[in-house]
Formats: C-alpha cells, structure tokens, sequence
C-alpha cells in the first residue's frame, strides 16, 4: 500500500481518512478560548460532495454527535441558521433564569437575541407542513415512475449501442492484427499507432459501458422505500440525529435560512417541499422570496428540474 502512496499505519487509517474534512472542500478549524473547533468550507476544490462526508461522519460515530458537527439537540439550529440583517450564521448561548436556563441564539455582530424556544417551536410547525397528503404521495409515485421507466429505456439503449461499439473495435483490432501478420501490409510504425488507437478506444467504450451499467440513483425499489416516509417527515425528522438534522435543513430550505424575529426566511426552498408554501407565509412561519424552477411540483403543473435527484437526495437522509 505504501507503494501506492498510503503513509498512515494503524487500524485508524481508515477513519482517519474517512474522517478529513479536506476531500470535501472544507477544512478544520482549530478550538481557540472563544469558540470551540469548527469545519467551514475551504477554498480548493472538493472530490466528494459535502453531504456525503456529513453522512460518512454520522456512520463513523454510529449516528452520535462528535465535536465537531458544533452544536447539540437543545440548539439544533446552530449552524445552520443566518442572521436576517448580515447573514451570518448564529451562535448560541443560554441564560440563567429564576428557576432555570434559556437558549437563545444570537449574532455576535448585530447583537440580536433569538429564544431559542420561540424559533424551534415554529419551526416544527414548519416541518408538520411538510408532510405529505395521500393524493400527493399518488402524483409523485406515479409521475416518477413514469421517469424511471423512461430513464431504463433510454439507459438500455445506450449500453446495447456501447456493446455494439466495443464488439465493432474487437473485429477491427482483430483484422488489423491479422493483416499485420499475415500480409505484412503496414510497417510496424503504421501498425502500432493504428492499434494504439484501436484499443485506446476500446477501452474508453468499456469504461463507458461499465460506469453506466453500474450507475445508481432512484429506482423502482428505492422509490417504494422513500414514499411512505413523505407522509411522515415531522417524527423522522425528530428521530434524526444532529447530522442528519442539517443536511435535512440545508437540503430542503438551502444554506442562508433565516429568523428576523418574527418569522423565518429563505431565497429557496426545495421544490418537492413548495406545495404549502402559501400557508406557510399566511401562517407568519415562513416567507420564500425564490422557488426552484419556474413551476411547482404539484399538479397539473409539469415537473421542473430533475425530479428523481432531488427524490435520491431527500432517500439518503429519509431513509
């Protein structure tokens, strides 16, 4: 392993690796007297997305909260809730009461104080409307489904063309190979660089073929897992660990949510989660300046975007 440039010895180097923040696009930065260890996000290029290593950290400490992920259930939303004026994101902090202590969360620039009571209680109210209706979970099972389908169709063609493809160059390294030997037709310059590009070629069309054929996303049995849990988002989103928490927050409502006192704010909100959003701002919990796409995802509205990414998304965190 050394040879292919592994330096770490122990059983530790695998979390030790899974655990570096870096192949995300962040970096650690380190507890001071003030603020205690943090990951914000770097200026190099990530080579994984950032909610798959959140999810690796969550595997690694069997669904517990570790250090860094900065924050713990009283104040879930430290870290992932910005200040309405500036929009940074807000610390937390407690005071003590007569008979016991607050939370509260607060902007070290404005000096703004949010209860910590009064933000999480409307934001439950915000994730009960979240919930699914049967006639939704009907539209979207039945809409995707009709995706999924066109999807494997147009996948099958592409892997039987590739197949055609790669059996063609087979033939033709093969008949090159033969006149070679047998007619002695090109010199051996003339052949090596005709054969070169041959099975360059060849090559290419099989590593096509084989990330193609081994490719994910949603499908039929992940579609079935994900449905029932669109009804439920509310528990399983209480049930969630701190980790899981945030992505789920950043995921649905993006990473510049806010709280100006009196209700919450974002310039985004996913769009399999816009069909309440009227209620939402009526009910002075939520007010979204910006949907995802031009349309909604309800009917008889068409789909926008990718559909089927944003259900793999919310699987992976639902589920």
């Amino acid at each position: 392993m050394k040879e292919r440039g592994w330096m770490i010895n122990g059983n530790s180097g695998i979390p030790k690796i899974i655990s570096n923040p870096v192949y995300a696009g962040l970096i650690r930065v380190p507890a001071d007297q003030k603020t205690p260890e943090k990951i914000v996000k770097g200026m190099h290029k990530a080579i994984i997305p950032e909610p798959d290593y959140w999810l690796a950290q969550d595997k690694l400490n069997g669904g517990k909260v570790g250090k860094v992920v900065s924050g713990n259930e009283e104040v879930f939303l430290r870290g992932v809730i910005t200040c309405a004026q500036c929009g940074r994101k807000l610390t937390a902090g407690r005071s003590k009461g007569k008979s016991k202590h607050y939370w509260y969360y607060e902007c070290k620039d404005h000096r703004t104080l949010l209860s910590a009571t009064k933000l999480h209680k409307q934001f439950n109210q915000i994730i009960d409307t979240l919930n699914y209706d049967d006639e939704m979970v009907n539209w979207i099972e039945t809409t995707v489904k009709k995706v999924i389908q066109a999807m494997d169709e147009q996948k099958g063609d592409v892997l039987r063309e590739l197949e055609a493809n790669i059996k063609s160059l087979e033939l033709k390294i093969e008949k090159t190979e033969k006149r070679y030997l047998e007619a002695e037709e090109m010199n051996p310059e003339t052949f090596k660089k005709v054969i070169s590009g041959l099975r360059k070629e060849k090559a290419q069309r099989e590593v096509e073929h084989r990330e193609l054929k081994k490719s994910g996303g949603m499908d039929m049995k992940k579609l079935e897992k994900l449905m029932p849990t669109l009804t439920r988002v509310s528990p399983i989103f209480e049930s969630m660990s701190l980790t899981r928490k945030h992505l789920f927050i950043t995921t649905v409502f993006g990473k510049s949510l806010s709280h100006d006192g009196k209700i919450y704010r974002t310039p985004l909100i996913n769009p399999l989660f816009s069909h309440n959003r009227l209620k939402l701002k009526e009910l002075s919990l939520l007010e979204i300046t910006h949907i995802i796409g031009s349309k909604d995802l309800t009917p008889p509205s068409g789909v926008e975007g990718n559909i089927t990414e944003l259900l793999e998304q919310l699987f992976n965190i639902l589920v």
